[in-house]
């Protein structure tokens, strides 16, 4: 695994990240389980819900070579294992929702991205 300072570099606070992903230039990724969905809605345009073991799968698979990533969480934990199969993958750039949805909820956004 990476050490918090190298996760710090790839990982955007909620502001910048909602920025990023409405600019429309990145694939937003949602892994939080259902239950963790349905507690809080991300809505952002052009979101997609994927299960992080189908998103690893994905990844193995080449389907996101060249392409730049977002991926968010519920509280930012999952991303670490995430950070080892993107870094050693073909995509054009990576970047995490710093303390995932939680911090995004503390932050005062809704699920839109709008406050």
């Amino acid at each position: 695994l990476f050490t918090k300072e190298q996760l710090d570099q790839v990982s955007l606070p909620p502001a910048e990240f909602i920025r990023e992903a409405k600019s429309g230039g990145w694939l937003v990724f949602d892994i939080r389980d259902t239950r963790e969905r349905e507690k809080f809605q991300v809505e952002l345009s052009g979101r997609k819900r994927c299960a992080m073991d189908e998103f690893v799968a994905f990844l193995k698979k080449g389907i996101f070579d060249g392409k730049k990533v977002l991926v968010l969480d519920t509280v930012g934990r999952e991303i670490s294992w995430l950070h080892y199969y993107l870094a050693g993958s073909k995509v054009a750039d990576f970047r995490f929702l710093k303390g995932g949805v939680e911090q995004w909820q503390k932050d005062g956004f809704d699920g839109n991205g709008d406050r």
